[in-house]
């Protein structure tokens, strides 16, 4: 499922497994101030896998927010490296925002600050408010194009899995990471990817 504010979801990213942690809004501006003296807890939390997941509503936001963002997600990068996340909850971001412009503002928040170990598209609504699975795979397009400096972006995409047509054209594009809300939807993606010539390599 995707990341209500203040929640986690488990995802298996090779042979462990990464607990992701959304960093709600309202906490990004004072981030910065709460990780300034990191605690040894916050070290072995990260040491098992907790990753922190700040969202990125598009280049429509108050320049203020982005700003905050961009500092929280340094801030939280230089503490605990290879721990942070970039996550694309909003619907708007698929169905009102250019893929384009969304793609090269989650790049230039990875450029600028070192983060972003994956990348979340997950619709807060599981797609039910996006109008076509086009959206999404339109957004992995244009993201899996862009270079960015450390892992490909393509390694990086870490996609909820809306419907079979959408998982085969995300397939197709390299993405290898899904998001799935219960049982049913995991065996539902095992056998898209068996038909793909593929297979799961965790069910975490």
């Amino acid at each position: 499922k995707s990341l209500p504010a203040s929640s986690a979801s488990t995802c298996s990213t090779g042979t462990s497994s990464t607990i992701f942690l959304q960093v709600p809004t309202s906490a990004a501006p004072s981030l910065e101030s709460t990780l300034q003296q990191p605690t040894d807890e916050l070290f072995a939390a990260a040491a098992d896998g907790i990753n922190l997941v700040f969202e990125y509503k598009g280049d429509g936001i108050a320049e203020e927010e982005l700003q905050s963002t961009k500092r929280g997600l340094a801030h939280a990068q230089s503490l605990i490296p290879g721990r942070t996340s970039i996550g694309l909850f909003d619907a708007a971001i698929y169905n009102e925002h250019d893929p384009v412009m969304v793609a090269n503002g989650v790049a230039s928040l990875i450029d600028h600050t070192g983060g972003g170990s994956y990348v979340l598209l997950c619709p807060n609504d599981d797609g039910d408010n996006i109008d076509d699975d086009d959206d999404i795979v339109a957004l992995c397009e244009e993201l899996s194009y862009l270079d960015v400096a450390g892992p490909t972006m393509k390694s990086r995409l870490v996609v909820s899995a809306v419907s079979d047509d959408q998982v085969e054209e995300c397939l197709s594009i390299g993405v290898s990471k899904y998001v799935v809300g219960d049982a049913s939807a995991l065996d539902r993606l095992q056998a898209v990817v068996a038909e793909q010539g593929k297979r799961l390599v965790s069910r975490r």
